[in-house]
């Protein structure tokens, strides 16, 4: 019979399991993979913002051609594509991110096509109340059909 007893059994037989330190050291180490990767993930649905109120104001850029092209005008508000169903969607009309109506100015007949027709939120907001960039950017529709990005520095 063999009576040999190992040195490891004794009064403090190991355990299976995770030490503190281990534990610590994963939960440290997910801490850091999550503050990495959150800007990118902050980034990844900015853009996707944008994105979504770049078609809303295509979709209005085309509505109120249309409009004008019937009606020998561009609307008064953008109420009047919905009440003449140039938008069948109401929601078109509303930014993503605030949930505010899009800004608009109907342009006096031969005005420049630089003007500003439509924006996300009022181009004379405060840079850091902006929807877009961080709080810094804002999309517009210029007159002329171009979508810009504008960015406060």
């Amino acid at each position: 019979m063999n009576t040999r007893v190992s040195h490891l059994s004794g009064a403090f037989p190991r355990r299976r399991g995770f030490t503190l330190i281990e534990l610590l050291v994963v939960i440290a180490m997910m801490a850091i993979m999550m503050a990495t990767g959150m800007p990118a993930l902050t980034a990844v649905l900015d853009r996707g913002r944008v994105s979504e109120c770049r078609s809303h104001l295509t979709c209005i850029a085309l509505a109120a051609t249309t409009y004008r092209q019937e009606h020998g005008i561009y609307p008064e508000s953008l109420d009047k594509l919905l009440e003449a169903k140039m938008i069948t969607d109401p929601t078109i009309l509303l930014c993503s991110k605030t949930g505010a109506r899009y800004y608009y100015e109907p342009p006096a007949p031969g005005s420049d096509p630089s003007l500003i027709l439509a924006a996300c939120t009022n181009p004379a907001t405060q840079a850091e109340n902006r929807p877009h960039a961080r709080g810094r950017g804002l999309l517009v529709l210029h007159l002329g059909g171009q979508i810009e990005e504008v960015r406060a520095p």
